[in-house]
């Protein structure tokens, strides 16, 4: 939790999920009264924790593999996810797909984040990222 950043900050107005809630509305019912990143496409998801972490990159960018360069750029900031080739290729590949946002993110702790790239690609490909950290 981070002071003064409240539910609304990332999924909007809650008056209509208060109401929901005190008519005891079922949980589908609930959920469409609040923003839910998780609904969106990988760019737009992005595109709402960029709103705070950092704009999306416009335009084109100084290099087409920000990755290769700095690899632990893509783990920590939208702007480094969205340049990233992982996520151009894959179509699937947002924030949360490694960071839940109801937690505070493993800071420091390399492994935690190696072991998510780990899960789709191979051990030496993160252990070259992991030397960089």
């Amino acid at each position: 939790m981070e002071p003064g950043v409240t539910c609304e900050r990332c999924h909007g107005p809650g008056r209509d999920h208060v109401e929901a809630a005190r008519a005891r509305r079922g949980p589908a019912e609930l959920a469409r009264t609040v923003l839910n990143a998780a609904r969106f496409n990988a760019k737009a998801s992005v595109e709402i924790c960029a709103e705070c972490h950092r704009l999306m990159p416009a335009g084109t960018l100084a290099s087409t593999m920000p990755e290769m360069e700095d690899p632990v750029s893509v783990r920590f900031q939208p702007i480094g996810l969205a340049a990233s080739r992982c996520f151009q290729k894959s179509g699937r590949l947002s924030c949360i797909t490694c960071h839940d946002p109801h937690e505070n993110a493993a800071s420091g702790e390399s492994s935690h984040y190696s072991a998510k790239c780990v899960s789709c690609h191979s051990a030496s490909a993160a252990g070259r990222a992991g030397r960089t950290a």
